[in-house]
């Protein structure tokens, strides 16, 4: 009886060790980033905050083509539009903010 006990506690153990160290993987390739084309969703159409990329820009800054970064920020409440926007394009150096 002591040897089941023994072994049920060491597998009950394993498992617990294995869901304790589980990741949640987020976005593209296991990084926190998503594709959002589309910067001018507003929060009641599912906009939420984070960190994005855009291979199709809409709503972005006049000419953006191609691939674009966006740091989305957004009021908990997506009943509220209050959001900050951080873009930049793959290609340059310049930074563009929205409010």
């Amino acid at each position: 009886m002591m040897k089941k006990t023994t072994i049920l506690l060491i597998g009950i153990f394993v498992l617990y060790a294995k869901v304790a160290n589980a990741q949640t993987v987020w976005g593209s390739y296991d990084t926190r980033t998503e594709t959002k084309d589309n910067a001018g969703l507003q929060g009641n159409e599912g906009a939420k905050s984070g960190f994005y990329e855009a291979s199709t820009p809409v709503n972005y800054p006049a000419g953006a083509t191609s691939w674009w970064h966006l740091l989305d920020v957004r009021h908990s409440n997506p009943g509220n539009n209050y959001a900050m926007q951080f873009s930049g394009s793959f290609f340059d150096q310049e930074l563009w903010f929205r409010k």
